[in-house]
């Protein structure tokens, strides 16, 4: 009889423990932005879509990114939130691929190529938000300052002059790195 007892107790405690533990909830972090580096600035836009848990939060993002060749960033997204009274500052570490939305681009007179393709490469990002806390829980502006690089890779095509067809070709693949500064404005629900 005693055990039965200790198990029920046991039991109880358990299922008090459990639902006095913040549960998970959905979270989504909506920004637009712009891209600033050394030659040019972009527009860039991204959604991130996830939970939170006490202070952490994961998320997979996607986005466009304008900056130099357009495309699309795909990733998973960490958050840690620190709270300052009524809002909280947070530190961002976004991870994934960039796939780029040109293909191919048309040879001519400056390119001595005959065929290209673009193809996917890495994205990443870190940086610091501040949220201002709405009304309703959950529900903040932000504003976030980060560090963002990505990766576009091209593969050129080159068909070498010769007398008697086929003719040789030479594959050059290249990588275009750019590191931009990245400063966001959004909305989180």
């Amino acid at each position: 009889m005693a055990k039965k007892w200790v198990l029920l107790f046991l039991f109880v405690g358990v299922c008090l423990l459990v639902q006095a533990q913040p549960r998970p909830v959905f979270q989504s972090r909506n920004l637009v932005g712009i891209l600033a580096a050394e030659k040019e600035n972009a527009f860039e836009m991204h959604t991130v879509n996830g939970i939170r848990w006490n202070n952490w939060a994961v998320g997979i993002g996607l986005g466009f990114d304008g900056y130099r060749f357009q495309s699309i960033p795909a990733y998973l997204s960490l958050a840690r939130y620190f709270q300052l009274k009524k809002n909280w500052v947070y530190i961002i570490a976004d991870g994934g691929l960039n796939f780029p939305l040109e293909k191919s681009s048309a040879p001519s007179m400056d390119n001595w190529f005959d065929s290209n393709e673009f193809k996917p490469g890495s994205y990443f990002r870190g940086g610091l938000g501040y949220a201002f806390q709405l009304s309703k829980p959950g529900k903040a502006i932000l504003m976030e300052l980060g560090y963002s690089y990505k990766r576009i890779r091209e593969e050129q095509v080159k068909v070498l002059p010769c007398i008697n067809p086929p003719c040789p070709q030479t594959t050059d693949k290249l990588n275009y790195d750019f590191n931009r500064w990245s400063i966001r404005l959004g909305y989180q629900l």
